[in-house]
């Protein structure tokens, strides 16, 4: 990791859990706050190390996976811009990563020291809610991936991100795949080959064209309903 110099106020402000807060307040985390570059395929951190740092992205790409029992690598996020990076670690008493980091591509990230950010948003009501609110749009978002990945076809997990990624670009009909076709297959716990044979189905009845990364939306209301179990034809 490239250590940079320190972060400004905007780099803050591009994240939730800074919003609102009095401007003595950022100062004060400024100061424990640097950026760091990461290379593609470069660590953050490591499964077991202690949290010494609290992360966000600020731009690039990163895949915040756990080793499973088995050898395999299981990706439980694919982390984009405005992404805080450890969620909840930040409280965490033992003060452990419980997953990797690992940028995917070329990335620019925030870290704040963990120990003096607790101390300082304790201080502060507005920064309170601001993390009650943030964790729980993430335990929304983890209760939605559980939900997905009990469904036992793999076509409607592979239409229920599609479906995400159309409405995360504005509902545009032609947009990109955020990561590769192998990050998104471990992050629908199903196999590449898979998920390239659910595409191809998708192509050939009409709900979405794919090349490489590029995808084309054909009937974004049967894709929804695909997503949502209603729709077995394909």
């Amino acid at each position: 990791m490239n250590q940079l110099q320190q972060a400004s106020l905007h780099d803050l402000e591009q994240f939730s859990m800074f919003e609102g807060l009095a401007e003595s307040l950022m100062n004060q985390i400024l100061e424990h706050s640097r950026l760091v570059e990461l290379s593609r395929g470069q660590a953050l951190f490591r499964q077991g190390e202690t949290a010494r740092n609290t992360y966000y992205c600020i731009s690039g790409q990163l895949k915040i996976s756990r080793s499973t029992r088995y050898g395999t690598e299981k990706i439980v996020e694919i982390a984009s811009p405005g992404d805080n990076l450890i969620g909840a670690m930040l409280f965490n008493r033992q003060r452990r990563y419980s997953l990797d980091c690992r940028a995917i591509k070329a990335s620019r990230v925030l870290s704040v020291d963990s120990t003096e950010l607790f101390k300082l948003l304790s201080l502060s009501q507005p920064a309170y809610m601001n993390i009650v609110q943030e964790l729980s749009d993430r335990f929304e978002a983890l209760i939605d991936h559980v939900e997905l990945l009990s469904v036992d076809k793999a076509k409607f997990r592979v239409a229920y991100y599609l479906l995400d990624q159309y409405k995360k670009n504005g509902r545009q009909d032609l947009f990109l795949l955020d990561s590769s076709k192998k990050n998104i297959a471990s992050y629908l716990s199903v196999q590449p080959e898979t998920l390239s044979r659910c595409l191809r189905s998708f192509k050939q009845s009409g709900i979405a064209d794919s090349h490489s990364r590029k995808v084309k939306i054909l009937d974004a209301a049967r894709l929804e309903n695909m997503a949502n179990g209603f729709d077995c034809a394909a």
